[in-house]
């Protein structure tokens, strides 16, 4: 190292836009400044602060993953409720941070949470970011929405049984459901998924 040389270290954790990075050889110190931060924020934030919010679930999640039960002993002197807390950790737990919004609500954060994949999770805030003053219920409308109008995904069917009585053709379709018949006008008709029973 050449004299004058200013040595930069990395820092230990760091909060980004709408989560918390630590460093996995991160010491008991750097864990109660962490909280010491989280609880300066919410002393200056409101209740919907996304990204402090979300900082509290990754907290819970880094300590869950290093410490198990002990995590208690840092998150036990967060000023949150313990609903909060648990809230906090399932959200963040469900949308991972590359796909966080800073710029919508926790509120909206939360309704997506429940989502199947990150790919619904992610369209889904992008329609909420195109939105002016998009409340919570019109969200919940929204998302209400895009679950039914998604296409019927293929169903698995066992047998197929065609009865021709008296001129009558029945169509009977087995799948994991039970079997449901099916009355036919002609030969050449077409039943959707939704007709013969819930899509698996």
């Amino acid at each position: 190292m050449t004299p004058g040389t200013v040595l930069k270290l990395k820092p230990a954790y760091e909060f980004h836009p709408c989560s918390l990075h630590v460093e996995s050889g991160a010491s008991n110190e750097t864990f109660k400044e962490i909280v010491d931060r989280l609880n300066e924020e919410k002393s200056r934030a409101d209740q919907e602060h996304t990204a402090l919010q979300f900082r509290v679930g990754d907290l819970q999640l880094i300590l869950d993953a290093r410490l198990g039960e002990e995590s208690w002993q840092y998150l036990g002197d967060l000023k949150f409720s313990l609903e909060t807390l648990s809230n906090c950790r399932w959200v963040a737990s469900k949308i991972p941070a590359e796909i966080r919004r800073v710029n919508l609500s926790w509120s909206i954060h939360r309704e997506v949470a429940h989502l199947k994949n990150h790919t619904d999770i992610e369209t889904a805030l992008d329609y909420a970011e195109t939105q002016t003053d998009l409340t919570v219920n019109r969200f919940k409308e929204y998302l209400r929405g895009a679950e039914k109008s998604k296409p019927a995904t293929s169903i698995r069917i066992r047998n197929i049984l065609i009865k021709n009585q008296e001129g009558k053709i029945t169509l009977s379709v087995e799948t994991s459901k039970g079997w449901k018949s099916f009355p036919c006008d002609n030969e050449s008709e077409i039943f959707t998924a939704e007709q013969i029973g819930k899509v698996e």
